[in-house]
């Protein structure tokens, strides 16, 4: 492994070296795991009841949106009613999400070294492992898999592996946790300019619409392409990926999927300047 991403890690090292000092931090000495913090009752039980709310947020959207506003929502494209759930539902748990993972990394960042030894990254994030369950669950059931949106049954059916075989993994794991749900910040910006478009009546021109999707665009090379892989590499350098049993195959598979996902970025924005736009992508995980 350090042959083969030798050259990666000497080039992290020359560019952003305080940050992959950050990432390669010893492990605590503590050994207790995320289930040993939630307990497997609890973890059963907030899964499901966050699929179920989440379910039922995806069932009520269409119709609260039919009874309450009709004439907007069947002035709505087909594929737009067809994708409104799946944003809107998506805004719920992004916003809660996302800004508590910025907030943990900032806070795990500035942390004292004399504190490093001791810390248990159990009881901190392995409690949002239900509610990402619950979400990509409910996802996976009400949108992906009816939609046949083969792309997204396969990242929901990976990221489930990764929280199911982390949340049973060392504390040390947890760290990582905010690393890869920071990736969702691209998503978070992306909906908001599609909901504004399709709800608030934002034109595709609208400033704050093409602020929010250059923003994405600057912003998903840095979160997905370097923070969410440098994460999983930090993991297996250390030897931590073997706590994850089969689940560590699916670190490559779920990286490549962000480089495929950028390279649709990239083809649209080469249409977007040469005057001929492709095809819009429909979502970003």
């Amino acid at each position: 492994m350090q042959y083969l991403f030798g050259p990666v890690v000497g080039l992290v090292e020359r560019l952003f070296p305080k940050w992959w000092e950050f990432l390669q931090r010893p492990r605590p000495l503590t050994t207790t795991t995320g289930m040993d913090a939630l307990g497997l009752e609890r973890f059963l039980y907030e899964s499901a009841f966050w699929i179920v709310l989440f379910s039922t947020l995806f069932l009520a959207v269409p119709r609260l949106s039919k009874a309450l506003a009709p004439k907007w929502y069947d002035s709505l494209q087909k594929g737009h009613r067809r994708d409104l759930p799946s944003y809107a539902v998506c805004m719920v748990h992004h916003f809660y999400l996302v800004p508590r993972s910025w907030y943990r990394i900032w806070i795990d960042y500035n942390l004292p070294a004399s504190m490093w030894a001791m810390r248990d990254y159990g009881p901190l994030e392995a409690i949002v492992s239900p509610f990402c369950i619950g979400y990509l669950v409910a996802d996976s059931i009400c949108y992906a898999i009816p939609n046949f949106s083969v792309e997204y049954i396969i990242h929901h059916v990976l990221t489930i592996s990764i929280v199911l075989a982390g949340v049973n993994s060392n504390n040390y794991i947890g760290r990582f946790i905010p690393h890869l749900l920071v990736s969702d910040t691209t998503q978070l910006l992306y909906n908001t300019s599609w909901l504004l478009k399709r709800v608030g009546g934002f034109s595709e021109s609208s400033p704050v619409c093409m602020t929010l999707e250059l923003l994405f665009a600057v912003i998903f090379p840095c979160v997905r392409i370097f923070v969410m892989p440098m994460a999983f590499l930090c993991i297996s350098l250390n030897g931590a990926n073997k706590d994850f049993g089969l689940a560590r195959f699916v670190f490559l598979p779920l990286c490549l999927l962000q480089y495929y996902w950028f390279s649709l970025i990239c083809r649209r924005l080469v249409g977007i300047l040469s005057g001929s736009k492709p095809p819009s992508k429909k979502k970003s995980e």
